[in-house]
C-alpha cells in the first residue's frame, strides 16, 4: 500500500473544528494533510499541490460537494476521493459513488473508520494508478517502435538515449518517478519523424534547404502528437520532442529558445543524442572515436550545450560508455534489433 509519507490528503469542510479533528487523527498515521473550508479554496490548492486523496463534505455553503467532484472528475489528475456526510442520504451517496468516490464517512466520524477507509481508498487508487501508468508507457513504446521502424536509427539507439538520460537524472538527484519518466520521454525525442515523408527521411544525399525545413518540422509534429494530455509522462515527452534541437546560445530550432528557457529534459537529451549519434556509424558517416566526440562537444560548451550539464556528462563518461558498449546497434547474431525492448 502507498506509504503514508508519500500521500497528501486534502480535507474540504466548512466546519473548522471537524477539519482539525480529522487532521489530528490522520497526522498520527503519517499523512501530510491540507485543509480548506470551501470548494473554491480547494481548486486553488489542487492547482499547486500534488494531492493523493480528497476528503470532501457533501453539503457546503458556497458549492455542494457533488458539484465539486463533477468538476474534479474532469481534471487530468485524478486523486482518490471520499465523501463526508452528516446523514446516509441514498441519493447523494449513490451519485457520489457513480462519480467515482471510493466511499463515504459519516459525521461525527469514528477514528478507526476514518483510518480504514482512507487506507482502503489509497490502496485502490494506487492499483488504478499503476494500470494508468502502464497504459501510458505502452502508448509511448508503440510510438517509439513506429518511429524507429521508419527512421535510420536503431532500436538500440533509442534504448541508449533513455538510459543515458536516466543516468543524468540520477546524477542530478532527481526522484525515481521523474527519472523513470525521463527514460521513456528521452526515447521519444524523434517521434515526430513519423510525419516526415520517406523521400526526405531516407534520402541518402544532402538535403535541400526546403527539405531541411521539412525535416526540422519533426520537432513540431512530435510536440503536437504528445502535448495537452495532462499526463506528466506524455507532457515531459512533448517538451523533449519539441525542444531537443534548441541550443544554449539561442541558435537552435524550432523556437530559438536559449539558456534556462529550454526545458531541462530537452537540454539533457540534446547532449546524449549528439554523443550517441557521433559514436555510432550511420549510412551517411563512419563512427567517431569517443575522444573526438568529447573534444567536439567541449568546443560547443555554452554554445550548443548547457555548460553545467555537459560537464556533468563528461565527468561521468565511464557510466555513459558502459551503456553504449552494453547496447550495440548490432546484436551478437549480427542482426539489428527490430524494436525497442525495455
Amino acid at each position: 500500500m502507498q506509504q503514508p509519507e508519500s500521500a497528501t490528503l486534502l480535507i474540504i469542510d466548512d466546519e473548522t473544528l471537524l477539519r482539525r479533528a480529522i487532521i489530528r487523527v490522520l497526522q498520527r498515521e503519517g499523512y501530510r494533510c491540507l485543509d480548506v473550508p470551501s470548494a473554491a479554496a480547494a481548486r486553488a490548492v489542487l492547482a499547486d499541490e500534488d494531492v493523493t486523496l480528497v476528503l470532501c463534505d457533501v453539503m457546503m455553503p458556497d458549492e455542494d460537494g457533488l458539484s465539486f467532484i463533477r468538476w474534479l472528475r474532469e481534471q487530468p489528475i485524478q486523486p482518490a476521493l471520499l465523501m463526508l456526510t452528516a446523514s446516509e442520504c441514498p441519493r447523494s451517496i449513490n451519485e457520489a459513488l457513480s462519480l467515482g468516490a471510493h466511499g463515504y464517512i459519516l459525521k461525527p466520524f469514528q477514528p478507526n473508520d476514518l483510518r480504514i477507509r482512507i487506507a482502503s481508498a489509497l490502496l485502490r487508487q494506487q492499483e488504478r494508478q499503476k494500470q494508468l501508468n502502464q497504459a501510458h508507457e505502452d502508448t509511448l513504446k508503440r510510438l517509439m517502435n513506429a518511429a524507429a521502424f521508419r527512421d535510420n536509427e536503431t532500436g538500440a539507439h533509442i534504448q541508449r538515449l533513455g538510459l543515458y538520460a536516466s543516468e543524468m537524472a540520477r546524477l542530478l538527484s532527481w526522484g525515481l518517478k521523474r527519472r523513470s519518466q525521463l527514460k521513456l520521454a528521452a526515447a521519444m525525442h524523434d517521434v515526430g519523424k513519423v510525419g516526415i515523408s520517406d523521400a526526405i527521411l531516407l534520402k541518402p544525399d544532402r538535403l535541400t534547404p526546403d527539405e531541411w525545413a521539412q525535416m526540422r518540422s519533426h520537432t513540431l509534429v512530435g510536440y503536437q502528437l504528445l502535448r495537452d494530455t495532462g499526463i506528466p509522462l506524455l507532457e515531459m515527452a512533448a517538451r523533449v520532442a519539441h525542444s531537443h534541437h534548441e541550443r544554449w546560445d539561442g541558435a537552435g530550432y524550432p523556437e530559438r529558445l536559449a539558456g534556462d528557457t529550454i526545458p531541462i529534459e530537452a537540454r539533457i537529451v540534446a547532449i546524449v543524442d549528439v554523443y550517441d549519434a557521433l559514436c555510432h556509424a550511420r549510412p551517411y558517416k563512419e563512427a567517431w572515436h569517443e575522444d573526438d566526440v568529447i573534444a567536439y562537444m567541449r568546443k560547443r560548451r555554452g554554445k550548443q550545450f548547457d555548460p553545467m550539464l555537459l560537464d556533468l556528462f563528461i565527468d561521468n563518461i565511464e557510466i555513459m560508455r558502459d551503456i553504449r558498449l552494453r547496447l550495440p546497434d548490432v546484436s551478437p547474431t549480427g542482426e539489428a534489433p527490430e524494436e525497442v525492448v525495455w
